[in-house]
């Protein structure tokens, strides 16, 4: 008896899974890069697909830079990751953001305005936010990416003391 969840069978799409890392294996190594997919399903029946693409061809695009650069700014503080954290979990009202996140009325709008800048969260009403459908797979993302690099490097790396002062 496989592993099982509400929507099928794991194991397919487990399966279904390493099928397409092979089929991207194969574009990778035709392009001589590496190369990055990503794929989501949200509760609400929304799915998509996206890549497989060469990290360093989009990283030569010059608007995608200067939006990495305006998305790091506003996450660059506990605060920020604080809302984006509660926002995952749904649409907020101002009053619960202000005090999860406790920060004065200016400064929660300051941290606010450059989220919504980023294109992360809306308001779907007065006083309510949430995160836009791409601000929920930037969010996912970057705490996945957070989780990847928190990791010691591996020791066969050997970098031991490269980057002591």
């Amino acid at each position: 008896m496989g592993d099982t969840n509400p929507g099928g069978d794991l194991n397919t799409f487990i399966e279904a899974g390493q099928a397409a890392v092979r089929a991207a294996r194969t574009i990778a190594q035709r392009h001589g890069d590496r190369m990055v997919f990503i794929g989501w399903v949200g509760t609400d029946g929304t799915s998509g697909f996206g890549g497989p693409d060469s990290p360093r061809r989009i990283a030569e695009d010059e608007e995608t830079s200067t939006h990495l650069a305006r998305l790091a700014t506003c996450i660059a503080n506990q605060a920020a990751v604080t809302l984006l954290r509660t926002l995952l979990s749904g649409e907020q009202p101002r009053e619960r953001l202000a005090s999860i996140a406790t920060l004065d009325r200016a400064a929660l709008q300051i941290v606010l305005d450059q989220l919504h800048e980023a294109n992360i969260i809306f308001q779907p009403a007065p006083d309510r936010y949430s995160l836009t459908s791409n601000g929920e797979h930037a969010v996912g993302m970057l705490f996945w990416a957070a989780l990847q690099v928190r990791r010691p490097l591996p020791g066969l790396l050997n970098q031991g003391g490269w980057f002591d002062a």
